[in-house]
């Protein structure tokens, strides 16, 4: 598929929304805007996808994904290891940690609302869990059922089913494992978008308008959610349902436009 211009600049918004969530609090806006940047990267992906054969896609992901991820963790880790061994004293054990952290691929090992904890990214390379993410999620895509709207409806069943089981876990997964299965439902119906060709919704303006109505309220309504720690809202395994509903209908409605 071609570059689309459009696609494009909806990416840039969404990484500046991510910038934006990660520097400061936006009043009102924050929890509506900051629900739904995750989800449109992996709509995108999904929309963009096209069949290159096993090999070929590994070695895209390989090259788009994991190794902008090892190397910029790697520089960072050392970076980070040598201003702490500026104030500890200590550069092995910083080094290695941030090492196993960064192997690890998560912000940290059991959900925000345990008691204890262990924190592994820092701050400062935390953002790059998406990297690892999106490589799992789209291994997932990549080898599920996915040939017609049957099989994407079946895939999204499942993958539905299984992020449900995994939301009852107690640690969260390396390279998310957990919450991929949820990113390959985003990557579903980016795929189920184009094949249905939702161009004409570009007249139906009202159309539009219901949906962003919709996803505000839900966003409101469902507090909370954060994919990167598998946080989906506040009311439990519903979260899960009311965050593919909000955010699934919203990036539909965006990229149909």
């Amino acid at each position: 598929m071609n570059r689309l211009r459009w696609l494009d600049a909806l990416k840039g918004i969404g990484i500046i929304l991510i910038m934006v969530s990660h520097s400061f609090v936006i009043p009102y806006l924050g929890r509506v805007l900051n629900a739904c940047f995750i989800p449109l990267f992996f709509i995108s992906t999904g929309y963009t996808y096209s069949k290159k054969g096993i090999k070929k896609y590994l070695t895209d992901k390989i090259n788009r994904l994991l190794i902008p991820y090892f190397f910029y963790g790697i520089v960072l880790v050392i970076l980070l290891a040598v201003f702490k061994y500026m104030r500890s004293g200590n550069i092995l054990n910083n080094t290695l940690f941030g090492m196993i952290s960064l192997l690890y691929s998560r912000y940290c090992l059991y959900p925000r609302t345990a008691n204890e904890n262990i924190r592994f990214l820092a701050n400062e390379v935390s953002p790059l869990w998406y990297l690892t993410a999106a490589f799992v999620t789209s291994i997932i895509f990549e080898f599920i059922p996915k040939s017609n709207r049957k099989q994407i409806l079946f895939s999204c069943i499942i993958c539905i089913t299984i992020t449900i089981w995994m939301s009852f876990l107690p640690v969260l997964l390396p390279w998310s494992l957990d919450t991929a299965f949820l990113g390959t439902v985003f990557m579903l119906f980016g795929l189920l978008i184009r094949r249905i060709n939702l161009e004409n919704l570009n007249q139906k303006k009202l159309v539009i308008y219901c949906i962003v109505i919709i996803y505000i309220l839900l966003a409101y309504f469902n507090p909370g959610i954060n994919i990167s720690v598998r946080e989906y809202g506040k009311y439990g395994v519903l979260s899960i349902v009311l965050t593919i509903m909000s955010d699934g209908e919203l990036q539909s409605g965006i990229t149909a436009n």
